[in-house]
């Protein structure tokens, strides 16, 4: 049968019972899709919890170096290099911004210059809606 291609990917190609969506059977499709639901759901918790490992070992890593330079640099001196390059994309970021807006005025449409009254027409005489004035 068919089974959840996502979760033989993920999960280092092991073949879990309730992993499988489209066995040989008669599951009717509510069942289907119960299941794919629930599958999709635990691989986004798997996902969720292994981000959190990652950034917890970052930050981890991050205090580490921030100690090895106080320790082992003159006068303790520490650059912190993720917030130096977070400055450096959001300067990035605003450039493109910038850029964009640039190509959008140049490519909108001039303004059209009012248009004049025909020859021999008199321009209405008086105040507000031909009022006299």
């Amino acid at each position: 049968g068919r089974v959840n291609e996502t979760s033989i990917l993920l999960g280092g190609g092991g073949m879990n019972t309730d992993a499988v969506l489209y066995a040989e059977g008669t599951a009717p499709l509510p069942q289907k899709l119960a299941t794919l639901a629930r599958s999709q759901n635990d691989m986004f918790l798997r996902i969720a919890a292994q981000a959190a490992r990652s950034h917890e070992a970052l930050e981890e890593m991050k205090l580490r170096y921030q100690r090895f330079c106080q320790t082992y640099t003159r006068g303790g001196y520490y650059e912190d290099p993720f917030l130096k390059a977070d400055v450096e994309e959001v300067g990035r970021e605003r450039e493109m911004q910038q850029r964009i807006r640039q190509e959008q005025v140049a490519m909108a449409e001039p303004p059209k210059p009012p248009a004049a009254a025909p020859q021999g027409a008199a321009a209405p005489a008086g105040g507000l809606f031909g009022q006299p004035a």
